[in-house]
Order: structure tokens, then sequence, then C-alpha cells
């Protein structure tokens, strides 16, 4: 008998989570027309200054292709003086943020971009 990883885990590694818990933990999806409106209403307040930081955004930060709140990230991909990394939404898997020895860089400031923080 071997160590049973939890349905979380299994689904950030790409496997299957039951739909009931799937819901519970991630919410409900948005439908096409909340997400626009969503996006509409974004407001960046504040930017970062260093890797360490969060931009402020209001009303809230978001994966701005579903509309999905969580984001796991990669970890990092470079040695030790080097940062990079990417941020994934739990849902669609989409990069939502990036780290490449630069301040963090959210998905939605890069409107121009089509919301592609790797550009």
């Amino acid at each position: 008998m071997g160590y049973r990883q939890s349905p979380i885990s299994d689904f950030i590694r790409g496997n299957r989570m039951p739909r009931k818990l799937k819901k519970d933990w991630l919410g409900k999806r948005l439908r096409k027309s909340q997400l626009k409106k969503l996006l509409s209403t974004v407001k960046i307040i504040k930017g970062c200054h260093t890797m360490h930081d969060r931009p402020v955004i209001e009303p809230y930060m978001f994966c701005p292709h579903c509309g999905c709140t969580g984001m796991y990230g990669s970890g990092n991909k470079a040695g030790y003086p080097e940062h990079w990394e990417y941020f994934y939404c739990l849902r669609c898997k989409k990069i939502v943020g990036y780290i490449d020895n630069s301040p963090f860089i959210h998905a939605l400031e890069c409107k121009e971009f089509g919301y592609d923080p790797v550009f």
C-alpha cells in the first residue's frame, strides 16, 4: 500500500478531480458576459517594485481567461541568484503571472498584449 496523494495535489499535477470537490474548491465558473464586465472594471492601483511584491488590483486579482482567483507557481526554474517562475491558473492552466529577475507581472497588467504576461 503506497502513499495516496490528495485530490487537490493530483489536480495541480494534471489529473482529474471529482466534479463536486472541484466545484466546492474553485467555485462556479463565470459566464463570458460576467467576465467581460469584470475585465472592464479592472484598475491597477499600484505596480510592483520587487519580485516579492504583488500588484494592487481592484476589484481583485483573477485570471483574465476564466475569472478564477486561484493560482499556483511552477517553482524557480533557474539557479540561486536567478529567479524565473511562472504562475498558472488553477482552473484553465493558462499563465497568469511571471517573474524573470524582475518584478512580478500579472496578466491583468498586460491588456495590450492579450493578457499574456510573457510577451
